[in-house]
């Protein structure tokens, strides 16, 4: 059991544990930041200090459990207000089993005592606002859709975009705590900008990095485009998404929020 780790370009290194996820380690002169934590099945703290020496600054995209949980492992995290609220709901002891029975499924030794014991800590208030790393900044830019509180993290020096949960093969607007479609929409026309620079890449914690052209959001006439796929935001309609893809994401969906169940 290891990290995936990936240096994709100077002072950025995409990492993937070992459930899949992914997470972002920033490297500048003075200072690094991690942007996301992972499942938190390994020690991710004891294995920033093999990646790097500088003072690390811990930042979570949102609250859900696939990039929070790692947050275990650290003495201290960052995240924006507006997703503290339900930071338990996505990090409290029967989340944690969930994910046990998911590692063991996946037959990855786990120290299951380690793992469950006490509450993993409460993040502390990020602002939005840019991180000087030396000769090279993060910054964080609130973009509400995928929760209430989730944020993009820029890099210009690298013209990167590290857009967590909000810019993903589809539209991960499922969960209770989502925005609506508008709303999300409204929200991401600034980001949009950024995508639409023809140098700029974008890195999303379920998958890897790639240039924008790629994973192209459009927000024209009224629509949301990913991967070719339409989600209208008038009609609430999704054209052209494959059926077992729709099967995937509403069986993901139960599987983290059972008590929904029967509600679609």
């Amino acid at each position: 059991m290891a990290f995936t780790v990936h240096a994709v370009m100077p002072g950025v290194w995409h990492i993937v544990d070992c459930m899949g996820v992914c997470m972002t380690l920033l490297e500048g002169e003075n200072a690094a930041m991690l942007v996301d934590t992972g499942y938190g099945i390994e020690d991710v703290a004891d294995f920033m200090r093999h990646m790097t020496d500088l003072p690390l600054t811990v930042f979570l995209t949102h609250n859900h459990h696939d990039h929070a949980m790692g947050a275990r492992c650290f003495p201290e995290t960052y995240m924006l207000e507006a997703d503290m609220a339900d930071w338990r709901m996505f990090t409290d002891d029967k989340m944690r089993r969930r994910v046990l029975t998911q590692a063991i499924g996946k037959t990855l030794p786990v120290d299951e005592k380690t793992f469950l014991a006490g509450e993993i800590p409460l993040p502390k208030v990020m602002k939005p606002g840019v991180i000087d790393l030396g000769g090279l900044t993060a910054e964080i830019i609130e973009a509400p859709g995928h929760t209430p509180g989730s944020a993009v993290v820029y890099v210009p020096e690298r013209k990167l975009l590290l857009s967590g949960d909000d810019w993903n093969p589809c539209t991960w607007l499922f969960f209770p705590q989502a925005l609506g479609l508008r709303e999300y929409r409204s929200n991401m026309r600034g980001i949009q900008q950024l995508l639409d620079h023809p140098s700029h890449q974008g890195g999303r914690q379920h998958g890897g990095l790639g240039h924008r052209a790629d994973h192209r959001v459009d927000l024209r006439a009224g629509k949301l485009r990913l991967h070719g796929h339409i989600r209208h935001a008038g009609a609430g309609r999704q054209d052209k998404l494959p059926q077992q893809r729709i099967a995937a994401v509403v069986a993901f969906f139960f599987q983290f929020c059972p008590q929904h169940r029967g509600r679609l």
